[in-house]
Order: structure tokens, then C-alpha cells, then sequence
């Protein structure tokens, strides 16, 4: 028999730079760090309005950064989010810090070996040096004006790695758990495909209606 083939989205329309509302209350601004591992680069997302909290910065890149502070000029952003410590998600947290304020959560450190790859060849996707100013766990929500998200911890892409789930709307924030481009690279011992069949089981109990994931278009 013939495997069915997944019905990947991976058609090519974006503006760098640019916010762009994808669903209501929710604005995506596509950093400018395409590759094998990041499809057109990473999606950084603007949730709420008034008080604002963004989810995956991205890379440190100075105009990507600045793009997102010029989206919510006006705005107080409370809340700096971070679904995993890998460098196209975590490196941009302090820069956009620096220019628009707010506080970073994410999981925090692991206590775990971070990393993947035979000894000497190691892929170096991920910052060990990552510190948010406040750790989240399974269960906590984060709440501004406009917004309430609570707080998913789905490891096996990242033993860190967490999903934001808008309270009321049946949307899922899911960074790189679940992809509408490609599937999700588990390395080990960084990535767990045991963690990652569970984290997936767990999200189909939800029944959400719509990913919203860090690379590619929406789910």
C-alpha cells in the first residue's frame, strides 16, 4: 500500500518585517532567518492589544527587533514569551527587551544536558545560557488586558518547550511542536520522541481549532 502523503503548507507569501493579523487579537511579524530548519524564518506573534505580550522573539537581529517594537508602538508590552531557549527563538528576547520593555518568561533552565549530536559534533541550536526574568510551568496563565494565555509544558522537540494556549478562542500558540511546513526535528538527547508522542496526545485532547506555529503558516 501506498503511504498517503502529508499535506504539508508550504506555499510562499511573506512580507519581512511587516504585522500581519493572522487570527483576531493576533499579529504575526516573520523574522528575516530562512533555512532547512526555520522554512521562511521564525514567526514572531503580537497578542492582544493596549497591553501586549509577544511570543518568540526570534533572532538577534536588529531590524526584525525593530520591526516588532514599530508594531506596537503605543502599546505596553508586558510580557516577553518564549516557547523554547533555541537561538531562532530566545536571542532576540533581550534586544526587544532593551527597546520595548517588558518581562521574558519561559520555562527556564532545565537542569538537564541541552544539545544534540554524536560528542564533536554537536548542533548548536541552543543557548545554555538562557535566563528568563520569570519561569513558567505547566498550568500558569499569563494574563495582560486584552489577553489571557495559559501555559502548556510539551517537551520532545525541547526538553523546555512550551505551547501558549489563548484562553477562550480554541488557538494554540505551538513554536516548533507542531509545524504546518514540516515535521519536528527530535534530536536527541535535546529532543525525546517518547516526551514528544505524549505532548502530541495531550494537544489532540484539546480540540483546539487552529496552530499557530513558530515557522511556517497557520494550522
Amino acid at each position: 500500500t501506498m503511504s498517503a502523503e502529508i499535506a504539508f503548507n508550504r506555499s510562499v507569501d511573506v512580507d519581512y518585517g511587516v504585522a500581519q493579523e493572522v487570527a483576531p487579537g493576533v499579529r504575526r511579524i516573520v523574522a528575516n532567518n530562512p533555512g532547512p530548519y526555520t522554512f521562511l524564518g521564525t514567526n514572531t506573534y503580537v497578542v492582544g492589544s493596549g497591553e501586549v505580550a509577544v511570543i518568540d522573539p526570534g533572532p538577534a537581529d536588529g531590524r526584525h527587533l525593530k520591526a516588532v517594537a514599530d508594531a506596537i508602538k503605543g502599546e505596553r508590552l508586558a510580557y516577553i514569551l518564549v516557547t523554547h531557549s533555541h537561538h531562532d527563538h530566545c536571542d532576540g528576547a533581550r534586544g526587544l527587551q532593551a527597546l520595548a520593555g517588558g518581562e521574558i518568561a519561559a520555562f527556564g533552565p532545565t537542569g538537564t544536558e541541552r544539545g544534540a549530536g554524536p560528542p564533536g559534533l554537536s548542533y548548536d541550536f541552543v543557548d545554555p545560557s538562557f535566563v528568563p526574568d520569570r519561569k513558567l510551568q505547566d498550568g500558569d496563565t499569563v494574563k495582560g488586558h486584552s489577553f489571557a494565555l495559559d501555559v502548556l509544558h510539551m517537551p520532545g522537540h525541547a526538553p523546555d518547550h512550551l505551547c501558549f494556549a489563548l484562553v477562550g478562542k480554541r488557538t494554540v500558540f505551538t513554536g516548533d511542536h507542531v509545524m504546518g511546513w514540516n515535521t519536528t526535528a527530535i534530536a536527541p538527547p535535546e529532543g525525546n520522541l517518547a516526551q514528544f508522542l505524549a505532548s502530541l496526545e495531550r494537544l489532540m485532547q484539546r480540540h483546539d481549532k487552529m496552530f499557530l506555529p513558530a515557522h511556517g503558516g497557520r494550522i
